[in-house]
């Protein structure tokens, strides 16, 4: 056994972790804390208009937004019940409580703060999954980007 240990006289080649390991810790738990955990938004399954058509069953319910900022809500062949963007969620909870999965149709002059009003109130009553309806492209447009 050598009890005569002496250290070396030459400086040491490694270099001390420690000090990044506790940097990196550290900014790890500032971008967990700041990072929102219940992302706010809206989840959309948006529909490829060169793809083919999805079937749709007759008991979705289809919502539609015209020009005039007039709502129409139906599901298959009943009558449509007319709401605008203020009465809709009263709308959808009397007449289609229960559902969370709608298709939305959308006039196409309509604009997008519209369009997003429309959105936020189907959230807002209770509809978590939509679907966006368009019309196929024209066949002569169909190859371009």
């Amino acid at each position: 056994m050598n009890l005569n240990y002496q250290p070396p006289n030459h400086p040491i080649a490694e270099m001390n972790l420690t000090p990044l390991v506790d940097v990196m810790m550290v900014l790890m738990i500032i971008f967990m804390v700041t990072s929102p955990i219940d992302p706010t938004g809206i989840d959309l399954t948006l529909p490829d208009a060169q793809s083919a058509p999805v079937p749709r069953a007759p008991d979705t319910l289809v919502v539609a937004m015209d020009a005039e900022l007039r709502i129409r809500a139906a599901v298959g062949e009943e009558p449509a019940r007319e709401a605008t963007l203020e009465t809709l969620p009263a709308v959808l909870q009397k007449h289609f409580s229960g559902r969370v999965k709608a298709h939305v149709k959308a006039d196409r002059s309509l604009t997008v703060q519209d369009f997003m009003t429309l959105l936020v109130r189907l959230n807002a009553s209770g509809i978590t999954q939509i679907g966006i309806l368009a019309e196929p492209l024209p066949e002569e447009k169909t190859d371009r980007r």
